[in-house]
This record gives structure tokens, sequence and C-alpha cells, in this order.
């Protein structure tokens, strides 16, 4: 499905499932600009459901709530992928609820939101090589927020600028940060995990952050393998030494302070 023009509605395609190997697909017009979707007229945000849905090159802005929101609906809602987009100027960018499976954001980049994504009850989803930047109005919200999701990857995307936390979990099981770059997070942390079960952060990058990773001591099984942690305004960690499973081949360059942990250990 080609689009073209400013749309205010996609309600008609944006529910309209494909299959395996015949996915649904809503993207720019070939050598058009980029069609926008355009929230300045809308009070509710566009509505996504059904499986094998994919946006790509297009533009989301304006919208007052959230820009997208994608429902499970007892999991018919699965496999839909976001990719090549720009979000902009958005209060929320939108939520992912109530075991929607397997949602994907691919190479999108996000800017000037004042909320970033949250998924919650939603396993399987996966972020990567996204760039977000100069988001957020406050440094207790986050830019990917995860609530009992499990499974999940965040890869290879860039996160620097932001008011708030790059990345926040509570009660989840099971999630992968890898090969992430985090600057400039000079108000909070860069990750900042709440209650939470095997962790793994490998490969990432922190420079000039507030704090790199920070966690509540109730949080078990953090592995932080092969990470290099620079000018931490604060300190790079502050982690409890029992949420800590491993912690390996890490490199440490002028922070405050390397682990200043939760039991002042």
């Amino acid at each position: 499905i080609y689009l073209a023009g400013i749309f205010n509605d996609l309600s008609v395609v944006s529910q309209m499932s494909g299959t395996v190997g015949v996915p649904t697909v809503i993207t720019a017009w070939p050598e058009k600009e980029t069609p926008v979707i355009d929230g300045t007229t809308r009070n509710s945000p566009l509505s996504i459901s059904g499986a094998y849905i994919s946006f790509s090159s297009l533009t989301f802005k304006n919208f007052s709530t959230q820009a997208i929101s994608i429902t499970g609906e007892d999991g018919g809602t699965h496999n839909i992928t976001f990719e090549n987009n720009i979000f902009q100027d958005n209060a929320w960018i939108g939520e992912i609820i109530e075991g929607a499976l397997d949602i994907i954001f691919r190479n999108n980049t996000f800017f000037d939101n004042t909320m970033g994504v949250r998924f919650e009850n939603s396993d399987g989803f996966i972020m990567e090589h996204n760039t977000f930047y100069d988001m957020l109005d406050s440094p207790t919200t986050a830019v990917i927020n995860i609530a009992g999701s499990n499974d999940g990857i965040v890869r290879s995307n860039v996160f620097r600028d932001n008011a708030g936390n790059a990345i926040y979990t509570e009660d989840i099981t099971e999630i992968t940060i890898i090969n992430n770059f985090f600057y400039n997070h000079l108000d909070s942390a860069a990750i900042s995990i709440g209650e939470a079960t095997n962790i793994l952060i490998l490969n990432n990058t922190f420079y000039n952050n507030k704090i790199s990773v920070e966690s509540v001591p109730e949080t078990t099984g953090i592995n932080l393998l092969n990470n290099i942690f620079s000018k931490s305004n604060d300190m790079a960690l502050f982690v409890p030494l029992t949420a800590l499973e491993s912690s390996d081949y890490n490199n440490f360059f002028e922070n405050t302070v390397v682990n200043q942990s939760l039991d002042g250990t």
C-alpha cells in the first residue's frame, strides 16, 4: 500500500493483516516525499492490530497523545514492524500492551518526543539500529520503558542527549542489551533496572552519562560483559553486588566512581 501526502488517519489500513509470506506493507510512494501521518487534529493515537503488518518510510508527528497504540487482543496481534520511519514532535511515541508479540522497530529515527515507547506484557520485541535523541521532558521518564515483557532485544541503537533514562525495565525476565551507544544522559542513568531477572548488558559504550547502569537490590542475574564506561559524571555503576551474576572484560575510563552499589560496597 503506497502513500503520498499528509494523513491524519490510517485506520483503514493499520488493521489489515498480512501473512508470513505476504505481509501488509504500508510505505512511501516511490520517488515521492515521505508521507506524513499528522496528529495535529487528532486526540487519539493510531490504533494498530492484526498480524504481519509493516510500516515503512513514514513520518509520525504532532500527536498530542500517543502516536501509536498496539494492543495484543488475546494473541491476535503479532509481527508488526516499523522500519525506516521518523517519529518527531509527539507527546508520546506509543505503547505496545496486552500481549502483542514480536514487535520490531528497526532503522527508525526518534527526536523531540516528550515520552518514549512502552512495552507492557508484550514478549519477543526487538529494537535495533534506531537513533533516539533530544527526547523526554523529565529525568523520571524513559526512551524505552519495558514492563512485564520478556525475551526482548535492544541492539545496535544510538541514544544521545535524552533527559531521562535511555532504557528502564521492571518486572521482566530475559532481556539482552547489546552493541548500543549511550551518551549525554546528564540527568539520570542511561540504563535503570527495576526488579528483574537475567539481564545481559554486552558490548555497549557509555560516555558522559550521569550514571551508566543502575539497579534496585531486588534484581538478580545482571551480566555486564565487554562494555566501555567512560566519563560517568556521578558513577559508572550503581548496582548492588548481589544483583551481579557476572562482570567481566569491562573497561572503565575517567569515571568519577566505578561502582557505588546500593548496599554501600
